[in-house]
């Protein structure tokens, strides 16, 4: 029994040997590569997440002065002045239509207590009120749709803002903050970190090219 379980390891140990001698000569002749062992199964190799990629850090930061932006900015500038012209035309509906009820419902009243008038002119008087009452309603939704609409096309300016900086910046700068002096989350700010100027160009060069092409279709 002790002879068989000798041979056994003799046997293991050549065995042993054998392969190390012949992984290290694989490992001398393919580098890092992997060793499949006979009768092993390779097991697959999991797919790694990429990791994001950034630019090399540079210590800097910028900032963007809001304030200085919303007035020098020809889409911001567009924008506020369309709004403004619709608020007012609203408003302005508005004001007018109230005026228009408060006679017709007078008017209404006082005919109703003289008790001179058909009920037929009655009920053309109640129609009017009714019909001023729904315009009055109209105008109101178009008040909350402009309402609305200015909001998307803020969050829009806000992306587009940000599209930006990131194509204006590449890797300048790690970070690029906003200001404003209405909340001034900033306190101290070095002007010549001050990048509004640049990015006011960019924007609008990028609003008018942009607008000519709306213009101007190109016929395919």
């Amino acid at each position: 029994m002790n002879k068989v379980l000798t041979g056994v390891c003799i046997g293991l140990i050549i065995a042993v040997a054998y392969l190390f001698v012949k992984v290290n000569s694989l490992g001398a002749s393919a580098g890092k590569e992997e060793i499949e062992l006979p009768g092993a199964k390779t097991p697959p190799k999991e797919s790694q997440p990429e990791t994001p990629k950034g630019n090399t850090p540079t210590g800097k930061i910028a900032y963007v002065n809001i304030d200085k932006l919303n007035d020098a900015s020809l889409e911001i500038k567009e924008l506020k002045r369309e709004s403004d012209m619709a608020q007012r035309a609203i408003e302005a509906s508005l004001e007018s239509l109230n005026k228009r009820y408060q006679e017709e419902v007078e008017s209404y009243q006082n005919s109703q207590k003289a008790g001179i008038i058909p009920e037929s002119e009655l009920l053309n008087k109640e129609k009017k009120i009714v019909q001023i009452q729904k315009e009055a309603q109209q105008k109101q939704i178009q008040r909350d749709e402009l309402a609305d609409n200015l909001a998307m096309r803020s969050a829009a300016l806000q992306k587009k803002l940000q599209e930006t900086v990131n194509r204006w910046n590449n890797g300048r700068f790690d970070y690029v903050f906003t200001y404003s002096e209405t909340v001034p989350t900033i306190i101290y700010g070095n002007a010549t970190m001050d990048v509004t100027e640049e990015i006011i160009a960019e924007m609008n060069t990028d609003y008018t090219k942009l607008k000519g092409e709306r213009l101007n279709p190109k016929t395919k």
